[in-house]
């Protein structure tokens, strides 16, 4: 699989492919691989994600949109070793969530400029809490206009989690109706 940059009025037959499968040297998606591409609002980059079958770690990419149809502009940021599986593009950070080290999940950011991860921030440790989303290890990370809200489950007991984007930004816990948090 291919995907394509479109220039909204734009005759399509223009669009150029920008990720995936024998689009770009230095991004390797085999053939028994998918490849994904999304811009996030409010940020300058793109996220390219390469997955592997069923198996939950994903390979990140990052690139200018400003460059994106510049096939080696593509900056790998987590290969399957790295064992992340989900991500989130805010503004000009990626927030990653890891199980390397990590059996219940950790989250960590690190600048989209830099994407060094061997730099990133730790902004959530593991704990015996674990990181929960939709479907097994994905769609954990829910980016809004003010936080990065999550969940987590200890015991049974599930928990909704907010952390405010500014720097030195504490966990706060999301009170919901009907429910009542520990």
């Amino acid at each position: 699989m291919k995907f394509y940059a479109h220039k909204l009025g734009s005759d399509g037959k223009t669009d150029q492919a920008v990720f995936g499968y024998e689009v770009c040297p230095g991004v390797k998606v085999g053939e028994d691989e998918f490849g994904s591409v999304s811009p996030a609002p409010g940020s300058s980059y793109a996220i390219g994600v390469v997955t592997n079958g069923a198996a939950p770690a994903l390979e990140i990419y990052l690139t200018p949109l400003s460059a994106i149809a510049n096939k080696t502009s593509w900056k790998k940021v987590a290969s399957y070793d790295d064992n992340i599986v989900d991500s989130a593009l805010v503004g000009s950070d990626l927030y990653l969530v890891t199980l390397k080290g990590a059996p219940n999940g950790k989250i960590l950011r690190v600048s989209a400029a830099d994407s060094d991860l061997s730099k990133a921030e730790v902004v959530l440790p593991a704990t015996s809490a674990v990181l929960i989303g939709s479907f097994g290890w994905t769609n954990i990370l829910r980016p809004a206009k003010d936080a990065l809200y999550f969940q987590q489950a200890e015991a049974g007991v599930v928990k909704v989690l907010r952390l405010p984007y500014r720097p030195g930004s504490e966990l706060e816990p999301v009170s919901l109706p009907l429910c009542r948090q520990r």
